[in-house]
């Protein structure tokens, strides 16, 4: 059953990728990213650098968080409809939830890859691979346009989080199958481009492009900063944006106050790859020895933020407010900008990607601690732009320092390090595609 409903799905893309290739050959792009388009900010950087060079750019992805203006003014996005969740049952029960949930996935995708012109090239995010590098590597064979793969991490190693045994080295086969051959391939480090040259022994080129931060990431004023600050509500657990423009903790007749609590920002996607334990800790440890108050701001949305929270609210802190939040795409640059130092707890399920939140960070000049892994120097270097921890006594050691009297020169020093090697994503984008 499951061989016969593959075949007929192969059929399927075959006789409709047949009948695109009859078209006209465009200059356009299709960019697939098989999650919330709003919350793929590389993919959007992609989308604009192409319509900048003067292709129409067709997003193919879920509906969710709304995507940056200038994106949905320049691009033409096609929405799926989020498939339900698999449920974590037995392997088979997986594996079959899996496969009918490719099916609708792939036809879905084929409707609308039919109705457009016949593009120059595919850009595909990975992950998921599952069923995207299998629909889009036919697409590529059928139609003639280039495949680009632009490699953010590895499915399996995610899957492996979470799963274990069989279903995961299928994954990884498959993964590695698909994703050997393609026109270009897009790492967003060294380290993983030295694993698909040298161990996945990938054909075609193989570049580096590094997370740059948007232009709309900057360095705010004091005065900007107010401004933004005295329109949240910090009363609650969960921040909420106001249209009231009012004094609080940070802001003083309409000013910062000087005598304000250090504002921590820490981006999060809540899931298993970032260390939430590890931050706890630090903060419990803080909060004995600080000599001043601390909100530490966790975003973003994900399965652990409850039990986490939850932790939270057990225990007990004198110098240490926690709060949450997941403010639009809008204010979320303003955000980061009014933080005075950034802690990144991702720590990679494959060891070969960067936290995308850094970048966001240095596009503001913020400073981070890092918890550290393996090609982490790639992004972070300690005591140049931030520094990067191993545990919650290092962590909490560096919280102590950095948010001293002392330290604020040290924050500045890192600040002016970070903004003097800020590079603009397009520049980097149009070297390493060669315009």
């Amino acid at each position: 059953m499951i061989l016969q409903t593959l075949a007929v799905l192969v059929l399927l893309n075959v006789c409709a990728l047949g009948y695109l290739r009859l078209k006209r050959k465009t200059k356009s792009v299709i960019i697939c990213v098989l999650g919330d388009i709003g919350r793929s900010p590389r993919m959007q950087n992609h989308g604009l650098s192409f319509s900048e060079a003067g292709y129409t750019v067709e997003f193919i992805g879920y509906r969710g968080t709304s995507p940056l203006p200038y994106v949905l003014e320049r691009t033409r996005i096609h929405y799926l409809d989020k498939p339900a969740s698999i449920t974590r049952a037995s392997q088979l029960s997986y594996l079959i939830q899996g496969i009918w949930r490719i099916v609708q996935q792939s036809i879905t995708i084929l409707r609308i890859c039919i109705s457009l012109d016949r593009p120059q090239a595919i850009l595909v995010q990975n992950p998921p691979a599952i069923p995207t590098l299998f629909l889009f590597q036919l697409a590529s064979l059928l139609t003639g346009s280039h495949l680009i793969i632009d490699w953010h991490n590895f499915g399996f190693s995610i899957m492996q989080l979470s799963r274990k045994g069989l279903i995961v080295t299928l994954a990884k086969k498959y993964e590695q199958f698909f994703g050997h051959t393609a026109f270009m391939h897009l790492t967003v480090t060294e380290a993983m481009k030295q694993e698909l040259e040298q161990v996945w022994k990938v054909k075609g080129t193989v570049k580096v492009l590094y997370d740059q931060p948007p232009s709309h990431f900057k360095p705010l004023t004091p005065d900007e900063k107010a401004q933004f600050l005295s329109h949240i509500d910090w009363e609650g657990q969960e921040l909420l944006m106001t249209d009231e423009k009012k004094d609080n903790v940070f802001v003083s007749n309409g000013k910062l106050d000087p005598n304000r609590p250090h504002l921590l920002i820490s981006s999060t996607s809540w899931t298993e790859d970032e260390d939430f334990q590890i931050l706890k800790n630090a903060m419990i440890k803080y909060d004995q020895l600080a000599t001043s108050k601390v909100y530490m701001v966790i975003t973003g949305k994900g399965p652990m933020k409850a039990g986490f929270m939850r932790e939270i609210s057990e225990t007990r802190f004198t110098n240490v407010v926690f709060k949450t939040c997941f403010v639009p795409a809008e204010h979320y640059p303003r955000l980061v900008g009014c933080a005075d130092l950034g802690v990144s707890l991702h720590t990679s399920s494959s060891g070969l990607d960067l936290p995308m939140k850094i970048v966001d960070l240095f596009g503001c000049g913020i400073p981070v601690c890092a918890i550290d892994f393996p090609c982490l120097k790639e992004l972070v270097q300690h005591g140049s732009n931030g520094t990067v921890f191993k545990n919650a006594d290092q962590l909490s050691t560096q919280l102590e320092t950095l948010l001293s009297k002392e330290g604020k020169q040290q924050l500045s020093t890192y600040s002016k390090h970070i903004l003097k090697e800020k590079k603009d994503w397009h520049s980097v984008w149009s070297k390493t595609f060669g315009n």
